[in-house]
């Protein structure tokens, strides 16, 4: 197993795991809280939401990736390492990070190209589309509108300006099982495995 940057192949792998691990949290089930009739639109939800957050500057998407046949040195290669390695990979999970800070080392994550600029922008113009005409039939307009009138930020909570901010992270529920643990294992013991934090 090796940690990478997702690539926009890993996003619609990566979109699924999303609705299998978050159309049981209290947050979804409220905003989008017609999910298990238009699990699609969910799907596609989570779909822009990753390009889109892909794309923006100081975001960076990594993906937990086993592959039987090659192990790449030291457990962490680049994106062209991994696209030109042989074998099948299985993406079995992803972490969202975004970059605060104002120091050189957040800067370099903060950067952002053209085509970059132009991609999250074409995302987030499709979002808005998407939300104005009501297209995603899995949400409730009203609870999104509750949300983003909460106005949470997490620079507003946080003393420490220069960090990482985990926005999510989210495992392949079917890698849970079967496990090989010890016994007595936690599953064993009535413990559910969690298929996303």
């Amino acid at each position: 197993m090796y940690i990478r940057r997702a690539t926009t192949l890993d996003f619609p792998t990566l979109a699924s795991f999303s609705v299998d691990a978050f159309s049981n949290d209290e947050l979804y089930q409220y905003s989008n809280p017609f999910a298990t009739k238009f699990p699609e639109d969910l799907r596609g939800h989570f779909l822009r939401k990753l390009k889109q957050r892909n794309a923006l500057p100081g975001y960076v998407v990594w993906v937990a990736v086993n592959e039987a046949d090659v192990e790449p040195a030291a457990n962490l290669v680049s994106t062209e390492e991994a696209s030109s390695a042989t074998g099948r990979e299985e993406v079995l999970g992803y972490a969202v990070w975004y970059r605060y800070g104002r120091s050189d080392a957040a800067k370099r994550w903060q950067g952002q190209s053209w085509s970059e600029w132009l991609e999250s922008s074409l995302i987030g113009v499709e979002r808005q589309y998407i939300s104005f005409f009501g297209l995603d039939r899995s949400a409730s307009p009203a609870a999104y509108g509750n949300i983003q009138r909460g106005g949470f930020s997490p620079e507003e909570f946080s003393p420490l300006f220069e960090r990482w901010h985990l926005q999510g992270l989210c495992v392949s529920s079917s890698d849970f099982l079967p496990l090989d643990l010890p016994s007595p294992s936690p599953i064993a013991q009535g413990m559910e495995p969690c298929a996303a934090v």
